[in-house]
Formats: structure tokens, C-alpha cells, sequence
């Protein structure tokens, strides 16, 4: 079965109702720009979900500028509104978190977790966000 992401999103189970946002519990972490969230970003958070149970979306702090043209507050929602749309719930399945902008990750040796490159569907890959900043140019 060639796996999408409405594939995945039919598959997402629900998760206990009792339950909140733990931040001592096992958690994945995606860190980008989102300028803007796209589907792209939404493939991965699905992955991470599946394979963690719980997700911080961390938001690296820029400048606006034309490669940034959305602030942290206006990223945020637009990730919450998504999310919200395909049945995920803030503060319980994830966190959204302004950063600093981090450009490099340094560990040592075994640090208690991993680095996973997920590989999307190609139809996926080929989403830039670039082009949607283009596209929106133009509009």
C-alpha cells in the first residue's frame, strides 16, 4: 500500500481522553522554519506521532524578511489550526515552541535518544515551501 498522508491520518487512533500533555513522557521533536506549514510539515509531524505518542513542533526564531514573511505567532496558529483540522489536539498531543535559531546540533556520545530522517512519498518530497511562498507572491 503506497502510504499518504490521508492514509495516515485514517489510521491515527485516538487517544485517551484522561490524558494530557506530559512533558516527562517519551517526545519527538521537528524543528523548522514553517514558512509556511505545509503539508510536507504535517507528513512528518504524522510519523512522529505515530512512532512517539506526543510531539513538540519547535519554531526557529527569525527575522521577517521575503524567506520568512510569517512571525512565530502566525506560524503557531497556522500549525494549531492545521493540526486541529486532522483530529490532533494542542497541549495534549502536541506543543508548538518558539526557539532560537538554531543552526547546528551537537552531541556526544549515546545521549538517550535518536535522530530519525523520515522518507517521505515522493509527492510529499516535492513540496517547497518556496514554491508556496512564490505562489503566494503572485496571488
Amino acid at each position: 500500500m503506497v502510504m499518504t498522508t490521508s492514509n495516515i491520518i485514517r489510521q491515527r487512533k485516538t487517544p485517551d481522553s484522561g490524558t494530557s500533555w506530559n512533558p516527562n513522557k517519551p517526545t519527538a521533536q521537528l524543528m523548522g522554519r514553517y514558512q509556511p506549514w505545509h503539508a510536507g510539515h504535517r507528513a512528518l509531524f504524522i510519523r512522529a506521532f505515530e512512532r512517539v505518542g506526543q510531539v513538540a513542533v519547535l519554531v526557529r526564531s527569525q527575522e521577517k524578511s521575503s524567506n520568512n514573511p510569517y512571525s512565530y505567532v502566525e506560524v503557531k496558529e497556522a500549525i494549531e489550526r492545521d493540526l486541529t483540522k486532522h483530529a490532533y489536539i494542542v497541549d495534549h498531543d502536541y506543543i508548538v515552541v518558539q526557539v532560537p535559531n538554531i543552526t547546528d546540533i551537537t552531541t556526544g556520545r549515546d545521549v538517550g535518544y535518536t535522530v530519525t530522517a523520515e522518507v517521505l512519498p515522493e509527492h510529499i518530497e516535492k513540496i517547497s515551501a518556496t514554491d508556496i511562498r512564490n505562489r503566494d507572491k503572485r496571488k
